[in-house]
């Protein structure tokens, strides 16, 4: 799950208090897929938050891996690797399966003044992963699992904890947090990433995960 993400409008980072080196530059991303450079927020003991560029997904063994569930953050595979890094999007995508194919949905805030969210992650030597959790009831219907979404009050403490409690940290996220908006199927292909990826389907209204 979790396999696609967009932050499409890039926040003021000042005014989250994360600083942003000089040299970086940040772009939207619209399509944000797996195996390419994407922003996470890190922290270095006694230093600010700081957001940087890292490559999305870890190599192991035969497999390269994208996400790592919230459960098996204790096995031998993910302890060695305890630093953490928290993802910020401003939605994610899952894709529906529907008598007529594949359906693209963008999972989004329903608070429109509270459109950012936090992802927590995991930092490797060669990239990184989003955690998940099993799905909210928001999520359900369309995938039993999704990303460990961060309130804005928790990322200090996902960031400089002790693994166990930041572990503790990671709860499903509450339903009524967001809402599914059906896409055209440009998104479908990782080698698009504009605007154009994110225009609704063609008459669609918005999905209601309950019926």
């Amino acid at each position: 799950m979790c396999g696609r993400y967009t932050l499409s409008e890039t926040p003021e980072w000042s005014e989250l208090d994360i600083h942003v080196p000089d040299e970086l530059l940040v772009t939207p991303r619209y399509n944000a897929a797996p195996g390419r450079p994407q922003l996470v927020v890190t922290r270095e003991a006694d230093g600010p938050l700081t957001l940087g560029e890292r490559r999305w997904g870890t190599q192991l063994g035969p497999r390269r891996v994208i996400n790592a569930r919230r459960e098996s953050l204790g096995w031998a595979t993910w302890r060695e690797h305890l630093a953490r890094c928290v993802v910020p999007a401003d939605g994610y995508v899952e894709w529906q399966t529907t008598d007529a194919g594949k359906r693209p949905l963008w999972l989004r805030s329903m608070d429109p003044a509270q459109r950012l969210l936090w992802m927590a992650g995991l930092v490797l030597p060669d990239g990184f992963v989003v955690v998940t959790t099993p799905a909210s009831g928001d999520v359900r219907a369309i995938h039993p699992r999704m990303p460990a979404l961060l309130p804005p009050e928790r990322l200090r403490a996902w960031l400089d904890a002790p693994f166990a409690q930041a572990r503790a940290l990671l709860e499903t996220a509450p339903d009524g947090l967001l809402q599914a908006l059906p896409l055209g199927p440009r998104i479908n292909s990782p080698a698009h990433d504009d605007p154009a990826c994110l225009e609704p389907e063609a008459h669609a209204r918005q999905l209601d995960l309950f019926h």
